[in-house]
């Protein structure tokens, strides 16, 4: 046998050794049992976050009136139920933004954003409550609500409103539920905005339509004054 052949006796030997080495799965794997017992909040069978759109809580929340710890009733969301829920998923968005958190730390005291009442329509998740309440800690008054009906997260809506901020928001919202939150935060009462954030293009165009509107009324077929 010339010294460059193979040895077939060389390959075997290891994939016996190999083959007999490998241990046998069926003592292993066991087939998973079905769950066949009661499904309530104790449950391990039911995950938290499934419950941001809660089924208890059906219809409307504008027919709704409740109010949170403190007894304020100025907001309208979905279900209170879920708002320990919701601050625990804006406790850990608070590590992923950490220089708010320093800029909270470093001019809170200062308050320099004293005297700005912030109407805020924004996504209403747990990234964007960690800037809420960031901007009500240097001192801004904010009344918030949803610029996107299927973005909402229902849990941090109701954090936000258990802690104090007039929110109106709720996953799903009805094209007339959505302008009704918005006449919400930007009408509320005794209450007079200095600044916008999400609204700009909607105040322009609607100051657009009044523009015309009065110059409509206010001047004759050939544009002369009435």
């Amino acid at each position: 046998m010339p010294f460059w052949a193979p040895n077939p006796k060389a390959h075997r030997s290891p994939m016996k050794v190999a083959r007999a080495a490998r241990p046998s799965t069926t003592s292993i794997v066991r087939p998973m049992q079905p769950y066949d017992g009661p499904i309530n909040e104790e449950s391990p069978a039911v995950s938290q976050s499934d419950t941001s759109d809660d089924e208890e809580c059906e219809g409307c929340p504008r027919e709704r009136v409740v109010s949170n710890s403190s007894g304020s009733k100025d907001f309208c969301v979905r279900n209170m139920k879920l708002a320990a829920f919701g601050r625990r998923e804006i406790e850990l968005a608070e590590h992923e933004l950490p220089g708010l958190m320093a800029l909270r730390r470093k001019v809170k005291a200062e308050k320099p954003l004293r005297g700005a009442r912030v109407v805020a329509c924004v996504h209403l998740v747990a990234q964007y409550a960690v800037l809420i309440e960031t901007l009500i800690d240097l001192g801004a008054e904010i009344r918030a609500c949803a610029c996107n009906v299927m973005s909402t997260q229902n849990e941090i809506a109701s954090a936000l409103a258990e802690a104090g901020v007039p929110v109106f928001a709720w996953r799903g919202q009805t094209e007339v539920d959505f302008w009704w939150c918005i006449d919400k935060v930007v009408c509320g009462d005794g209450w007079q905005p200095n600044m916008v954030s999400g609204l700009t293009e909607i105040l322009r165009r609607d100051a657009e339509l009044e523009r015309k509107e009065h110059s409509h009324n206010s001047f004759g077929k050939k544009g002369e004054p009435l």
